[in-house]
């Protein structure tokens, strides 16, 4: 969602563990992102039965936060990707 309304990004490759790669980009993509994904190499820690009920939660969050149209706290100044770049130079 920052990328979209901070960064005014239209596409988008999105790269994460396998296990957190779904709900990326249906996150991604419901925000009116055009996104793809690829799949970062997982460690051997994240097949534990902890992350893959943990990841069962999270994409029932994800899909309430995107039925209730809920937006992050924290959005911060828009800062677009295209032209100058000094508006990113702290």
């Amino acid at each position: 969602m920052v990328a979209r309304r901070n960064l005014y990004v239209e596409n988008a490759i999105v790269i994460s563990q396998g296990f957190h790669l779904p709900r990326a980009v249906f996150i991604a993509n419901s925000v009116g992102l055009n996104a793809q994904g690829a799949v970062a190499s997982d460690s051997p820690h994240l097949s534990s039965k902890y992350m893959k009920n943990r990841e069962v939660l999270a994409r029932v969050k994800a899909c309430l936060e995107v039925v209730f149209n809920v937006s992050p706290r924290y959005l911060g100044e828009a800062i677009p990707i295209t032209g100058n770049s000094s508006a990113s130079f702290d």
